[in-house]
């Protein structure tokens, strides 16, 4: 409406439009709007719409979903905002100006969220968006982040699919559904000596590997029999020509896949050869094992163990005949009749076949039933092999056994004599040869009882002196039932051994029946002699009935002969051993005997003759003070012959004994004796001593210390041609020791020795072996002398014991 001026007036201009249909349009432009923003806010892409310069004007829902952001976040903000740095951002402005001018791109690219920072892998289509106001860039987002995740997985995937292939033992092929090759692995131009550039199709593959016509027809007719339209196909084996012209037997297995095939090659030329010289080895080893002779068996352990092949040596050992099949479960009931010992044995068995390794054995030795029902020793060898099975070779030693065992108890023999002979040998006194004997019985021959009797002269009469395994009880009963076989006469008169299980020989009843109440059913009787002359008799009891056997008989008559040898050489040395120690006393009692008399002697000498000489040279001196004048010259004589006579028998009483020895012990009388030797001789005696003090030794002892030295200092007087000598004397730990030695000329001991009757030292050496003690010489010539003796006291180290008086 509008003011309208005219003449006549103002009026009012209203102008009427019809406008229904632009209203219909406007409604129609509302509604499109509305779809298309909902069409563009639920889309499955992420949808931005830039202006010229790359500012966010608007987006969609998905875009706010995709980055995690709000709608005002996301508007006024560039595409910068939204990227990671390691796209190529500084393309952008030329990417934009093409986008514009109406081209449009596809690329991928790497988003970011701003909030956290994380990544999205997207797909973006940028198109040119013309609007009324002008050109903008729509660009088009999609969210390809699991897709890229499944293709690096595939890529994953065929990489080690490739490399398996590569890398696989077997050849491979891999052929589309016309028959052309699409990959042949390494190991089949390994095995074939082809590429792919060789035989690119199936067809030149048949054409090189099977030259020959009429084979390779058949070949091919056999792969189209066996073609499925998916599967796996048969396997098969043919004899292939290789590029270099070498003909090798391979493998075949064909899968098909539908519109591909995989084909799977493996050289079995190596394997096959193997199969054909174990089946030349199988066959020399049947027909070694057909006539060896040993037996063999192999075993089989497929669920359960079987016997896969005998050979008639194993037949022959346990009796089969030669037709005969026998199996596992049939041979352990020969070979174990008794139910209960089988099940034990076969457990065992078990147990030790099964700890067997491959490429190791076992071997034992077994007592069992064999040909013709005996008892065989039987020696098996188990040993597995690498295909599992057991071979198991035997061979029958019975023989070798008999003869191990005769060798056996032929060492043992042996054993019981060296040990019998170093037992008598070892000592010479018959108590220890009777406990060495006891033990060689009881350890070596495992004889659980017996008894020795020796014969006794001087009652005529066998003692029992040793026994063992007797009880208390029954010992009387066995020494009356050995002492019957005794006087029944045929065992020790006929000189051999008797050997009795069970029976009694016709013995005195009285004396079998308590015999037989101990159970022992089996003795054994063995004469102890010696160059015919009996001195007992060994008797052993068993309370088996096989205690003892035939074989051993002879062994115990030499037993019998070895111990009397050595019983007859123990009483002789027994005799000797007393007729020493009497020989000793007597010798003692003769050296006694003649210190006595010497004693006595000299006693007589200083006492009596001594006294009468001292009168006579008194008289004649009171004789010649009477005479005035001259003295006659047979009146001096008579007087220097009675100061000589004097002197004389004073020397003489002196050497026979001195008083002084008897009065106050050998510690005082040496000193004197020592200033005599030296005014005598000249020759200084040095003397030295300890461990006596004031005691008095026995007078046997003093005695024999005394001439000892006595002795010594005369050989040094007469034959050392010295001017000194040393004497020592000791006392200590129950000996009394006395040295003499000087510093002589010396002497060859051996050839004084073998001459010592002649210088003292025989004397000297049986003084000190009188009284149990010992002597020895130490002398070379120019190196002097050396005598020692010691002498045991037997704890006699009291002041004046056993010291005489006058």
């Amino acid at each position: 409406m509008t003011k309208l001026s005219l003449p006549e007036g103002n009026f009012v201009l209203a102008g009427v439009r019809d406008i229904t249909d632009r209203k219909y349009i406007e409604r129609e432009l509302t509604a499109t709007k509305d779809y298309l923003k909902t069409v563009f806010n639920n889309i499955h892409d992420a949808i931005y719409v830039h202006d010229n310069t790359g500012k966010i004007i608007d987006v969609n829902n998905k875009m706010l979903e995709l980055h995690k952001c709000t709608r005002e976040e996301a508007v006024s903000h560039y595409i910068h905002d939204f990227s990671t740095p390691d796209n190529p951002l500084n393309e952008m402005p030329h990417l934009w100006n093409t986008v514009l001018e109406g081209k449009n791109h596809f690329f991928e690219w790497k988003c970011r969220r701003p909030k956290d920072g994380s990544t999205i892998d997207v797909e973006i289509y940028l198109t040119r968006l013309s609007l009324p106001e002008g050109n903008l860039v729509l660009a088009n987002v999609r969210d390809i982040t699991e897709r890229k995740r499944i293709e690096k997985l595939l890529v994953k995937e065929r990489e080690i699919f490739f490399s398996v292939m590569e890398n696989n033992p077997h050849g491979i092929a891999l052929a589309d559904d016309d028959g052309k090759f699409i990959y042949l692995n390494p190991e089949f131009t390994n095995i074939s000596g082809y590429t792919l550039e060789d035989v690119p199709t199936a067809r030149e593959w048949a054409r090189k590997a099977y030259p020959d016509a009429e084979f390779r027809k058949k070949v091919v007719e056999v792969w189209k029999a066996d073609r499925v339209p998916k599967g796996r196909g048969k396997d098969m084996e043919f004899a292939v020509t290789c590029r270099n012209g070498q003909q090798k037997d391979v493998e075949f297995r064909q899968t098909y896949l539908g519109d591909r095939s995989l084909v799977v090659l493996t050289d079995t030329t190596a394997r096959n050869r193997a199969e054909k010289d174990l089946r030349a080895e199988k066959q020399k080893f049947q027909t070694l094992s057909e006539s060896s002779p040993v037996g063999m068996v192999m075993i089989g352990e497929t669920g359960g163990f079987e016997f896969r092949y005998v050979n008639p040596k194993f037949k022959d050992i346990f009796g089969y005949r030669a037709f005969d099949t026998p199996g596992i479960n049939e041979w352990f009931a020969r070979i174990y009749p008794e139910p209960a010992s089988r099940l034990r044995s076969i457990a065992k068995w078990i147990d030790v076949v099964k700890a067997i390794k491959p490429g190791t054995g076992r071997s034992y030795i077994r007592k069992l039933n064999g040909n013709g029902g005996g008892q065989k020793h039987i020696k098996f060898i188990l040993v597995r092999l690498e295909t599992g099975e057991i071979l198991m070779t035997c061979w029958d030693i019975t023989r070798n056994k008999e003869a191990e065992e005769k060798i056996r108890e032929r060492n043992l023999v042996l054993e019981v004599l060296n040990d019998v002979m170093g037992s008598v040998g070892s000592s010479i006194h018959l108590q220890e040869i009777l406990a060495a004997l006891q033990g060689v019985f009881t350890k070596k021959l495992k004889i659980p009882a017996g008894a020795i009797f020796l014969y006794n002269e001087v009652s005529s009469k066998n003692n029992m002196e040793a026994w063992w395994g007797v009880p208390e009880s029954a010992r009387d009963d066995v020494e009356a039932f050995a002492l019957e076989c005794y006087r029944n006469g045929k065992i020790i008169h006929e000189d051999d051994a008797t050997l009795v299980r069970n029976e009694v020989c016709n013995l005195d009843p009285k004396i079998v029946a308590p015999f037989k109440r101990h159970k022992w059913t089996s003795y054994l009787c063995a004469p102890l002699s010696a160059k015919g002359d009996v001195q007992g008799m060994i008797f052993l009891v068993d309370k088996k009935h096989d205690g003892f056997n035939d074989d051993g008989v002879a062994l115990y008559k030499t037993l019998g002969q070895q111990i009397g040898v050595a019983t007859q050489n123990a009483r002789l040395f027994e005799q000797v051993r007393l007729s020493h120690a009497q020989m000793k006393a007597l010798s003692l009692r003769l050296v006694e005997v003649q210190e006595a008399e010497r004693r006595y002697i000299a006693r007589e000498l200083h006492d009596e003759i001594g006294q009468e000489l001292t009168g006579l040279k008194l008289a004649l001196e009171m004789a010649a003070r009477q005479r005035e004048g001259t003295i006659p010259s047979g009146l001096r004589q008579a007087q220097s012959l009675a100061n000589k006579l004097v002197e004389l028998v004073r020397e003489l009483s002196l050497n026979l004994r001195p008083a002084i020895l008897d009065d106050l012990g050998l510690l005082l009388t040496l000193p004197w004796h020592f200033t005599r030797f030296t005014n005598q001789t000249g020759i200084r005696v040095n003397f030295e001593h300890t461990g006596l003090g004031n005691r008095r030794l026995p007078i046997q002892m003093e005695t024999a210390v005394y001439r000892i030295i006595q002795e010594a200092l005369t050989n040094v007087a007469r034959h050392a041609k010295t001017g000194e000598v040393t004497v020592r004397l000791w006392a200590d730990n129950g000996v009394v020791g006395t040295q003499i030695e000087d510093p002589g000329i010396g002497f060859d001991t051996a050839l004084v020795l073998n001459n010592c009757s002649t210088n003292g030292i025989g004397g000297m050496r049986e003084r000190a072996m009188l009284l149990g003690g010992h002597f020895t010489v130490e002398s070379q010539p120019g190196a002097g002398t050396r005598l020692t003796a010691e002498l045991p006291t037997g704890g006699h180290h009291g002041p004046n014991q056993d010291s005489p008086g006058r």
